[in-house]
């Protein structure tokens, strides 16, 4: 057992090194897109390229030129595109405000137009301090914590399933929010490849990592017959359309190809709604079920612990989305990111800590904290600010 478990955590090290390596990584883009928005060009045409490296809606310019809907990019620059990654990463790497030659096929014989590009610039005016918070929570600090963190408990308790269901849970949720989302595609191939594959896969399989650890938590067997067979269902939906869609990112993302299998995609869009709203009311309903019928005072205690970070962490956000993300303002967008953070904290309270105070204490041992130190805290928040 201590030999199994030394290996297992060798190779959880390994893991950990590699995500939160892709994870600083992506910090590094942050930042050199918050500082060099000015000059940067324009990267939104790489939104008019598909996935077969087909133009999908010519700009006005190159629709000016003869250039229509459904033509292959040829080259770039003089560059041979063979995938919209590729594509991405010369446009990347060209200069803002300048006309930029491209080549296009047209048709089964693979008649050419060439045309000129203006790549104009990606940002006018510099980031505002407001975007600059905003990228900085959801790019770095939450992903990496929701990493850290999960990876952490992980590493003390690898042999208890909840640890696992917390990785694949808290690597989800870091997902779903991305400031800078198409700029993964400027890494390296082999950098872009797990990128493109991880992405999509944590964001579909998250909810069924909710499920299955709303069911099991604080200990397995406790959750309702009616409502545990769920787990059967949504878990291997979920594994199988993350493997799926993953795979076809990357093969989509960078080698101009995909699986020929149109009917999957139209069943994933039919049970999309279903799986992740069914999931995340199917989690709330166990503990809520648990929370009423538990009778042990320490697991009650850790249950109202949870249910309470939880509807901190994921409300506002559920209520921002249902309203409409995008009719918010900047500050109640930030907001409703940042209160993300409870969820993190909450889970990882609750596993680590053997024996979990109750609401009102932690709470009241945190401001008793927080007065004693706070000169240290004040100085924490200025470096981070900084």
């Amino acid at each position: 057992m201590g030999a199994s478990r030394f290996w297992l955590r060798v190779l959880l090290g390994i893991v950990f090194a590699i995500t939160m390596g892709l994870h600083l990584v992506w910090c590094w883009t942050t930042f050199r897109f918050l500082m060099e928005g000015e000059r940067i060009p324009n990267v939104g045409l790489i939104a008019r390229i598909s996935d077969r490296v087909t133009i999908t809606k010519p700009t006005e310019e190159l629709e000016k030129q003869g250039v229509r809907a459904g033509d292959r990019v040829v080259s770039i620059d003089g560059v041979r595109i063979g995938s919209r990654g590729q594509a991405f990463r010369v446009i990347r790497g060209l200069a803002p405000e300048t006309e930029i030659a491209m080549e296009f096929a047209r048709g089964a014989k693979g008649e050419r137009v060439a045309a000129r590009w203006p790549s104009g610039r990606f940002r006018k005016e510099p980031f505002s301090m407001a975007d600059m918070v905003y990228a900085f929570f959801t790019n770095v600090f939450t992903p990496g914590m929701c990493i850290g963190l999960g990876f952490f408990v992980l590493w003390r308790r690898p042999e208890n399933r909840l640890a696992w269901l917390l990785v694949l849970m808290l690597y989800g949720l870091s997902q779903i929010a991305r400031f800078n989302g198409v700029f993964r595609m400027e890494y390296p191939v082999w950098m872009a490849i797990p990128i493109h594959f991880l992405v999509p896969f944590g964001t579909i399989v998250w909810p069924a990592a909710w499920l299955w650890f709303c069911l099991d938590f604080p200990e397995p067997g406790q959750a309702p017959r009616w409502l545990s067979w769920t787990r059967w269902v949504v878990g291997p939906l979920g594994l199988f359309f993350g493997c799926f869609i993953g795979v076809e990112s990357v093969l989509n993302g960078e080698f101009a190809t995909g699986f020929p299998f149109e009917g999957l995609f139209e069943l994933l869009s039919m049970v999309q709604a279903p799986y992740v709203y069914g999931s995340a009311m199917g989690g709330l309903l166990a503990l809520g079920y648990k929370l009423v019928t538990e009778k042990d005072a320490d697991a009650r205690r850790r249950l109202r612990l949870l249910v309470v970070g939880l509807t901190l962490g994921m409300g506002p956000l559920i209520v921002a989305l249902i309203y409409g993300f995008e009719r918010l303002g900047s500050g109640l967008q930030l907001a409703s990111v940042l209160m993300l953070i409870f969820i993190p904290v909450s889970v990882g309270y609750v596993l680590i800590v053997e024996r979990a105070l109750d609401v009102g204490v932690v709470i009241r041992q945190g401001l008793q904290y927080a007065a004693a130190r706070r000169s240290a805290m004040v100085l924490q928040a200025l470096v981070m600010i900084g």
